[in-house]
């Protein structure tokens, strides 16, 4: 009977805690869809930005719809049209130098979508926020460090930008100027193509290979800037030229480690994503968000929050290590180097050095592996025509007669027969 009595005990408490115990809970569903596009930026930041973004979304409880690279305004534009079609809640568009961001920007918010920029801002819209570097910061650390290497050197610094009337390039030109004219440096201003960075990729690579009074180049990105340092290597510069960049990506950094590159100035990409993801959860969730700034853009105030920005050299390398660990073991595109007495091309094989000219094309074999590698104009005061003049490894000279203007250069190993 007792022991009837106790089974009867534990039944009637099992049966209470088990219909008190609740059914697990669902997940809740997100509170609302953000899109992302990227327009000016390296493959390698591209990618960091996109899994921070990953990790603040989980935390926010909203979702990514959809993450975009449209690397030239025509490709913004049909990026756009298809992330509307996601029915979004938020967008954060990385907006380039060109010239139709404001009528892309407006289009977004006409449909009732938040709208964060990063970078550059769009003019004359009233974004609900934007979230930047310190564009100011950038072009005063890049002026100071190249004013500062090279302070009494005689020659020229190149300052490549962009053509384009968007205030934060112009904001950080001024601010290299000003550094390099407090350091009493002749300087040059070079526009780019803002819509073809191939174009001023090879317009970088010309320039650097026939203006033999350059000793110090500024870029506006890392990509640009690694294809300066490639172009100074074929033409094997002596004194060497000092070159900064900006972005700070996998392959700047290992050029910088490597002693090919000297700095770039990093942006901090997973502190504008985590912020620009933070600020586009809010404003889906209760119409605002925690902006630290008011920023003015034409007849507007924007809602803002300024990135700090550092520079990175040979000494502070490793404080990027952490954030290409989110790269996993993803390789560089390419790499580059900056000349050091022995090209970076003297391997053990033969080269073949392919010249675009606006009048053709020369190809010229080169036997033995490169030590050095000049080209300079025949005649003094005569552009053209140009002298190519190069040196292997075990003291062969080769000169050839190149008739006009250079377009592209290119050094690869010469195919096995």
């Amino acid at each position: 009977m007792k022991f009837r009595m106790v089974l009867g005990g534990l039944l009637c408490i099992l049966f209470i805690f088990g219909c008190n115990q609740s059914p697990p809970q669902k997940p809740k569903p997100p509170e609302g869809k953000v899109g992302v596009i990227f327009t000016l930026i390296e493959e390698d930041i591209a990618k960091i930005m996109e899994k921070t973004m990953e990790e603040e979304a989980k935390k926010e409880n909203v979702a990514l719809a959809s993450v975009e690279m449209a690397p030239t305004e025509e490709d913004l534009r049909k990026k756009v049209d298809e992330m509307l079609k996601e029915d979004i809640d938020a967008a954060i568009i990385q907006f380039g130098p060109g010239k139709g961001n404001s009528e892309v920007a407006t289009k977004i918010m006409e449909e009732g979508v938040k709208l964060i920029s990063i970078g550059v801002m769009p003019e004359q819209v009233p974004l609900d926020g934007h979230i930047a570097p310190d564009f100011v910061r950038i072009g005063q650390i890049q002026g100071s460090f190249i004013g500062k290497k090279l302070e009494g050197t005689p020659g020229e610094i190149v300052i490549y930008t962009f053509e384009t009337n968007a205030t934060a390039f112009a904001e950080m030109v001024k601010e290299v100027v000003d550094e390099l004219e407090k350091a009493k440096m002749q300087y040059a201003i070079r526009n780019l193509p803002a819509d073809d960075i191939e174009g001023a990729a090879d317009f970088i690579a010309r320039d650097l290979s026939q203006n033999q009074n350059i000793i110090g180049s500024i870029f506006p990105s890392s990509l640009l800037a690694l294809k300066g340092v490639e172009a100074l290597d074929t033409v094997g510069r002596d004194p060497q030229v000092i070159t900064v960049g900006l972005g700070a990506t996998k392959e700047a950094t290992e050029a910088i480690k490597q002693g090919f590159h000297d700095g770039e100035v990093d942006y901090m990409p997973q502190m504008i994503a985590r912020n620009a993801l933070k600020a586009a959860a809010q404003l889906i969730k209760d119409d605002q968000w925690d902006s630290e700034k008011t920023l003015k853009n034409g007849n507007f105030d924007v809602p803002g929050k300024i990135v700090p920005v550092r520079l990175i050299t040979q000494e502070n390398t490793y404080l990027l290590d952490e954030r290409f660990k989110l790269l996993g073991n993803q390789k560089s595109s390419g790499s580059s180097s900056k000349n050091q007495g022995n090209s970076p091309s003297s391997g053990n094989s033969p080269m073949t050095l392919m010249i675009e000219t606006k009048e053709g094309n020369v190809k010229v074999e080169i036997p033995k592996p490169i030590k050095n590698l000049e080209i300079a104009p025949k005649e003094e005061n005569k552009p053209t025509p140009l002298m190519l003049t190069i040196e292997t490894v075990e003291g062969q000279t080769i000169e050839m007669e190149i008739p006009g203007e250079i377009v592209t250069l290119q050094l690869q190993q010469a195919e096995k027969e």
